[in-house]
């Protein structure tokens, strides 16, 4: 069965089947805040769609999206300090 999650008037911010949770591209609130605090901010609000839809970061399955650049690489760092490293998702960049 298909759950939707925070669902607006055109859209769910995520949804979840198959135990699996998609979520929607996710936005600082801040977006004139460094790159680290703007991390920390998506971060946080993928832990929120998570809790919701009754699962955790311990088990990821694939991640998608990064700023270009040295931003990529100070986004980085938050990003590798938020994720369980013994259960890395699949996808491009992870070291």
């Amino acid at each position: 069965m298909i759950q939707r999650y925070k669902k607006g008037s055109r859209m769910s911010q995520a949804v979840s089947y198959g135990g699996l949770v998609y979520i929607a591209g996710q936005v600082a609130e801040n977006r004139k805040a460094g790159i680290e605090d703007q991390t920390r901010d998506v971060l946080g609000k993928i832990d929120v769609l998570l809790k919701e839809a009754g699962i955790d970061r311990s088990r990821p399955h694939r991640r998608r999206g990064l700023p270009a650049g040295d931003r990529r690489f100070r986004c980085d760092e938050q990003r590798l300090s938020w994720l369980d490293r013994r259960r890395k998702p699949a996808g491009p960049r992870l070291p």
